[in-house]
């Protein structure tokens, strides 16, 4: 995962500054994350996997996919990744621009887990809340996770709240013991 990482940070660095240049980061951000989704595919990932298939063949099928949501700059970023044998990365390419476009609009994703959604107003108090702490806008995104038992868990990147009753419980579980 690591390497893949590696590998990808410098085509979704690359992809992202020609679409902030160009102006047409949703552009390119849709176009990235319909590629990423083909190559994810199981249907793809079978063509792929197949001894006699060759990375043009891919990238045919890619841009038979894609033609209609990319102009010639993105089908030639694929024409690129096909000639370096990168097609593979994809998916890391899409996670990554993401990412970038988010830091670019100062902007943060937070998965907010809970055994039961949580209120209109318990949302705004909460966006509030972490937008104060974290001095970004907040891309709030619930789950429901019944293993909570009760609360929440908050993550944002490295930065976690666990105030469930779950955590609450092994937090003292550990005290208990030690």
């Amino acid at each position: 995962m690591q390497d893949l990482l590696t590998l990808a940070r410098p085509y979704a660095k690359a992809a992202f500054e020609f679409a902030v240049t160009e102006q047409k980061i949703k552009e390119w951000q849709s176009f990235l994350y319909m590629a990423a989704c083909a190559m994810k595919d199981p249907q793809t990932q079978a063509f792929r996997k197949n001894v006699h298939t060759l990375e043009i063949q891919v990238l045919q099928l890619l841009i038979g996919v894609l033609k209609n949501q990319s102009d010639e700059a993105m089908l030639r970023f694929l024409k690129m990744l096909a000639g370096h044998h990168r097609l593979e990365l994809l998916p890391m390419i899409s996670r990554l621009f993401h990412k970038y476009n988010l830091e670019y609009e100062n902007k943060i994703d937070v998965d907010v887990y809970s055994v039961l959604p949580l209120t209109p107003e318990q949302t705004q108090k909460l966006c509030v809340k972490l937008e104060n702490r974290l001095q970004r806008k907040i891309v709030l995104h619930e789950h429901a996770d019944a293993n909570l038992l009760g609360g929440i868990v908050v993550r944002a990147g490295d930065f976690v709240i666990d105030n469930s009753l779950r955590g609450r419980l092994q937090r003292l579980t550990h005290v208990l013991v030690d």
